[in-house]
């Protein structure tokens, strides 16, 4: 029974092109945005209040979205004025790029997002 239970979930996390590795999660992958202010963090975590997220945490961020088990943890370089941004959680059948989307629409235009 377990063998088919994992067998399934590899499955499912390779149709939504997430690497499986055993029983962790999937790796979701982080963003790096650069010359972001503090007011543009505090701006973006305010949205994120006001849509109904829940914020703990003053750098780093743990950020529950309440939407879809989408988990986030935020942290704000000051010094190199950069926000990183990783996805610690969502449901299985949430797809990595559709919560890029969303993460992306609120930075604001024309900024450049590196990928690790």
């Amino acid at each position: 029974m377990v063998d088919t239970q994992m067998g399934e979930m590899r499955s499912l996390w390779k149709r939504a092109g997430l690497p499986y590795r055993g029983n962790e999660m999937p790796d979701y992958g982080t963003h790096i945005y650069g010359n972001i202010s503090r007011t543009r963090v505090d701006a973006m975590l305010e949205e994120l209040i006001a849509h109904g997220s829940h914020v703990t945490g003053n750098n780093p961020w743990i950020i529950d979205t309440k939407v879809h088990g989408v988990l986030l943890k935020g942290e704000w370089n000051e010094k190199a004025l950069t926000l990183e941004i990783k996805v610690t959680d969502a449901n299985w059948y949430v797809a990595r790029k559709a919560i890029w989307k969303n993460i992306d629409a609120l930075m604001y235009h024309g900024q450049d997002a590196g990928q690790t």
